[in-house]
């Protein structure tokens, strides 16, 4: 279980087209850092692309909310 792995293991599985193993392994990433922004909007691009727009936004809330103004996160 090591965030790093997990985070590597998301971003290859996305390249490869796997997107339910990316997402498992992204959200098991954040348990470990809720705040990456990379890997929510990884998260939140495959929901998009799974037809899923408003669990792609939810996905997103918490980097908004912690981030207020940022115009990186908003």
């Amino acid at each position: 279980d090591n965030p790093t792995r997990m985070l590597l293991a998301g971003v290859i599985n996305h390249s490869r087209g796997a997107l339910d193993e990316s997402l498992h392994d992204l959200r098991r990433y954040l348990d470990h850092a809720p705040q990456h922004l990379g890997a929510r909007l990884l998260i939140s691009e495959i929901l998009a692309e799974q037809g899923d727009l408003a669990g792609a936004i939810a996905d997103l809330r918490p980097a908004l909310d912690s981030r207020p103004g940022d115009p990186v996160s908003a």
